[in-house]
């Protein structure tokens, strides 16, 4: 019984672990009420946001994905950006966001 019970548990472990990996590749395009970032190909993301009437983009490199969140990094700005499922947070040491700040809520969309 002892043996059926662990495999059961090992199945179970699989199979989420399988879910949450599919639910991090379905995230290609995240809006917020200033804009949107999208994924342009492989680990390229674009952020298209409006300032002062104008649409402006910046470019990113995905660097890290798990379950909960994509981490992307703008080299020339050196930021780093995490996108939640309905949150987006920035980090930015230059301009004093040292620590992961929340910027924008929003959501994904196919």
């Amino acid at each position: 019984m002892l043996l059926c019970n662990v495999r059961v548990v090992i199945v179970a472990v699989v199979v989420a672990a399988i879910a949450g990996d599919a639910q991090a590749g379905e995230r290609k395009r995240w809006v917020h009420d200033k804009g949107s970032i999208e994924n342009s190909s492989g680990k390229k993301w674009v952020e298209t946001i409006v300032i002062d009437g104008k649409a402006v983009e910046f470019r990113f490199e995905e660097v890290g994905r798990n379950g909960d969140y994509i981490e992307i990094w703008d080299e020339g700005r050196d930021c780093y950006v995490r996108i939640y499922d309905g949150e987006f947070y920035v980090k930015n040491i230059k301009d004093g966001f040292k620590e992961f700040k929340l910027f924008y809520r929003g959501k994904w969309k196919e």
